[in-house]
């Protein structure tokens, strides 16, 4: 069990193998934000790296400005209500939004990025 996510919770969902073309639509030329690209990349197919059109590490660019690195602290910082359950698919995406839009509307822009609304 890792995050309260038992085996048996996920036992019928699609794999990543499953879904890659779908994602890989979905990011095609796109700027991709993920919260801990580190992480997050690692557990992505070649496929879906090289349809991508950038990619961000939100974590790291909130951590710069504000020395916090996990995902609930950054989001609590900046008064974001949780919207579902953390460390589900879903909730982690709604927060991490809500933590780069927060770096787009109160932080200058950082060099070589045209603009932090390329993910809307």
């Amino acid at each position: 069990m890792v995050h309260k996510i038992t085996e048996a919770m996920v036992a019928e969902a699609p794999t990543l193998q499953d879904l890659e073309q779908r994602i890989i639509e979905a990011v095609r030329g796109k700027l991709v934000v993920m919260y801990n690209k580190t992480f997050d990349e690692k557990r992505l197919t070649p496929g879906i790296l090289q349809a991508m059109g950038s990619s961000e590490c939100c974590m790291e660019r909130f951590a710069k400005a504000h020395g916090q690195k996990s995902l609930i602290s950054a989001a609590m910082s900046i008064g974001y209500k949780w919207e579902g359950p953390s460390h589900r698919a879903l909730g982690d995406t709604f927060a991490c939004r809500a933590v780069w839009r927060y770096l787009r509307d109160n932080s200058p822009a950082p060099t070589g990025l045209a603009s932090l609304e390329d993910i809307y």
